[in-house]
């Protein structure tokens, strides 16, 4: 149902209940208050301008090539830190899920479990991490994560060394297609 308002729009309309308002959805709530605006406030129609804000040109924004929560089919990872040698991420597996067997060329891990178990592979030893243990991978070392419990794992990595960028991935075996 619409009605025309002063301004000769069509706007929607509620049928209304005993001064209640039944909403689109079949649910009965109170009317809506009238909140002040532009016309009961000093200044109608003048121009705002926001002052001391930076502004950055679009050119040189960085949101959309690199955004905090990084979704893949074993979990997720947020950047918490990059810099030009070293990132930090916080890494979410999922339970039963595991990263692909891979290596780097130009850089090394730490891995500190927050909470879960942590299955890891570095080149030849399998071995597990509880809570608050570490380790670390060597740059050029065959490794792999993987969640063997029935609760989320949470992780700190740190990475380091000369390139950091997501294409220093060789993949040697992935259960999600991606070698």
């Amino acid at each position: 149902m619409r009605r025309r308002d002063a301004g000769n729009e069509l706007a929607p309309t509620a049928p209304k209940v005993r001064d209640r308002e039944i909403s689109h959805q079949g649910r009965r709530h109170a009317p809506e208050q009238k909140l002040p605006g532009p016309a009961d406030r000093a200044g109608v129609g003048a121009p705002r301008q926001v002052v001391g804000l930076g502004h950055t040109p679009r050119a040189e924004r960085t949101e959309h090539e690199l955004h905090r929560t990084v979704r893949r089919p074993w979990g997720s990872y947020n950047s918490l830190e990059v810099s030009e040698r070293f990132q930090v991420k916080r890494i979410m597996v999922k339970p039963g899920e595991a990263l692909s067997l891979q290596m780097h060329h130009h850089r090394a891990e730490h891995w500190i479990v927050v909470s879960g178990v942590a299955e890891v592979t570095c080149d030849d030893k399998v071995f597990l991490l509880a809570e608050n243990e570490s380790t670390y991978i060597p740059l050029g070392s065959k490794h792999r994560l993987r969640n063997p419990g029935k609760l989320p794992l949470d992780l700190i990595e740190v990475q380091s060394g000369s390139y950091l960028g997501e294409d220093d991935i060789v993949r040697f075996d992935d259960v999600y297609g991606r070698v």
